[in-house]
């Protein structure tokens, strides 16, 4: 698409652990973000003609489901937690994190002391406390379990709930497990609750518009090909 042709995109990029390996993919795609200061909360591409905001990954769902962008990135985690996903199109996964160095992929998965009884979720006992960031995601999977379990909501370092007694157990993205692994904790069950990773999605609306949709799916393999490069 060259300049000035075509409609101007409106996306919204994650603040946060996301944003400066956003802003280096976008530059390897050849797609600078220009900005008048580092604190200023938009910006814009000349080529393509992109409008660029910034918010916090958990409000993206939110902000392309009122149709205020076209299209946004975020975790796939934070498109579940919002209750959204199913009402959001995902364009494509975008295979990195908090560097383009890593894939971005995570699992979400019930954590516990090493030394705990408990070998799969479904054992856990009614009335346990259960810490984690990502409350409505854990509040469903526990009623789809039959248990009634008391959800904490934390901030970060959900880790450190269940290392402290704070918490019987956590419900928490786990990546290279190395965390785990030097507080004495551990995954419950075999398999995952569900895996995550970064995407980028798009409101329904502007993906029904057929030049709106070329321009996202574009975007999307422009920024897979800077990733896979």
């Amino acid at each position: 698409m060259r300049k000035g042709q075509g409609p101007q995109l409106r996306i919204v990029l994650p603040t946060g652990t996301l944003h400066d390996s956003t802003r280096e993919l976008f530059g390897l795609a050849h797609m600078r973000i220009r900005q008048h200061s580092e604190r200023q909360q938009e910006g814009w591409i000349d080529n393509p003609p992109i409008h660029v905001g910034y918010a916090r990954p958990q409000d993206i769902p939110g902000l392309l489901h009122t149709e205020a962008e076209d299209c946004g990135i975020c975790g796939i985690d934070c498109a579940i937690e919002s209750g959204l996903v199913a009402q959001l199109v995902q364009v494509c996964e975008l295979e990195y994190g908090k560097t383009l160095s890593v894939t971005g992929r995570t699992k979400l998965c019930v954590i516990a002391r090493r030394d705990d009884s408990v070998q799969a979720a479904e054992e856990i006992k009614p009335g346990s406390r259960v810490a984690t960031e990502l409350v409505d995601t854990a509040r469903r999977h526990f009623d789809q379990l039959g248990i009634a379990v008391t959800i904490l909501k934390t901030h970060g370092s959900t880790e450190s709930w269940v290392v402290n007694g704070w918490a019987e157990y956590g419900f928490e993205l786990v990546e290279s497990g190395a965390t785990l692994h030097a507080n004495a904790l551990r995954t419950l069950g075999d398999e995952p609750v569900l895996r995550s990773g970064t995407a980028l999605f798009a409101n329904p609306d502007s993906w029904a518009r057929q030049e709106k949709r070329q321009a996202i799916e574009q975007l999307g393999e422009c920024l897979r090909q800077a990733i896979n490069a």
